[in-house]
């Protein structure tokens, strides 16, 4: 459990480095992902940290239950991939312009405080339980993901992005 709220703490100090280091200027300047200014792909990476107070509970309960049950929810989220694709393309270019740089951090904040305290609260053996998960939605996604991937997604998915941000 340490060392996932060592991961999640080394996640904070990264994304607060890129974001309090990169000049106003480039807040609205093009990323090297194509389709995202800066402020949008770091609003970007904040969305996974948005869906753990979702994933989370989800993964809880399906933890308990037979897994056959998750593998047929992950099948059928997994026919939204099309839908899931256009919200996380679109999503960014919203929350990117709506959001600024103080304004992400202190929701960046929040939602790591959520991670941490809800980590914190939890028996290590729950740790091990995990449900299946639509793998077409995102490449960093496992089949089949326990509670401990899951506190670990946002660390990994913003490593995969913070090199797009460009100042």
């Amino acid at each position: 459990m340490r060392t996932l709220i060592a991961e999640l703490e080394e996640a904070k100090s990264a994304f607060h480095s890129m974001a309090e280091g990169l000049p106003d200027t480039s807040w609205t300047k093009p990323s090297a992902n194509p389709h995202w200014t800066n402020g949008q792909v770091l609003f970007h990476i904040t969305l996974a940290f948005l869906l753990l107070p979702y994933l989370f509970p989800m993964a809880r309960v399906f933890g308990r239950l037979p897994p056959f049950l998750s593998l047929v929810l992950a099948w059928l989220l997994d026919l939204g991939t099309g839908l899931f694709n256009w919200v996380n393309g679109v999503g960014p270019l919203a929350g990117g312009s709506f959001y600024s740089r103080d304004r992400l951090l202190r929701k960046y904040d929040s939602l790591h405080a959520y991670a941490v305290r809800t980590l914190s609260s939890l028996d290590p053996s729950e740790l091990k339980r995990g449900m299946f998960y639509p793998h077409k939605w995102d490449p960093m996604f496992k089949d089949f993901m326990t509670l401990a991937d899951v506190f670990r997604y946002p660390a990994i998915h913003m490593e995969h992005h913070l090199n797009q941000v460009v100042p």
